[in-house]
């Protein structure tokens, strides 16, 4: 006599290889500062594709990873918006103050920069600035809620009220 079951998916994976790739997962994430993004991706891509197939605990964990990484993307896309706009903003200022004393390659001189008559628009330091801030904030809040979760996850609590 066999005993074979009939799968209908993708097989389950077991509690601990679960926790241990929530915890991966939260180690990704809160490294993406330090690799310009690219184990928050490879984090944020696993907790995508593994929250469907995982048990309640994992589930939560996997759900609050996707969440962390969406924020974290969003907050660095407007960052980042915000420093183009600052530095091309500052760039053309500086260009505006050259332009009627240099031509072609004296142009990039700045040495020709008349400081007394220089101007620079308050937009672009502002959008620069917060641009910058941005991508702290960001960082900080990768970092932080990471190990949040992470801490959730070693004590066997889920994310959120369940």
């Amino acid at each position: 006599m066999s005993s074979e079951t009939v799968s209908s998916g993708a097989p389950a994976v077991s509690s601990s290889g679960d926790r241990w790739l929530c915890g991966l997962g939260y180690v990704l994430l809160a490294g993406a500062p330090f690799t310009a993004g690219v184990s928050g991706l490879v984090g944020g891509v696993l907790a995508m594709a593994r929250q469907s197939l995982a048990e309640p605990l994992a589930r939560s964990h996997y759900r609050f990873q996707a969440r962390i990484f969406w924020i974290a993307a969003l907050v660095l896309l407007i960052s980042v918006l915000a420093m183009t706009f600052g530095g091309l903003s500052l760039i053309y200022d500086i260009f505006q103050d050259v332009g009627g004393r240099a031509h072609g390659w004296d142009a990039w001189d700045l040495a020709a920069v008349d400081e007394q008559h220089a101007r620079v628009h308050p937009a672009g330091v502002v959008g620069a600035v917060a641009g910058v801030l941005g991508v702290l904030v960001g960082a900080i809040w990768l970092i932080a809620a990471s190990m949040f979760g992470l801490v959730r996850l070693l004590s066997d609590a889920p994310i959120g009220r369940r």
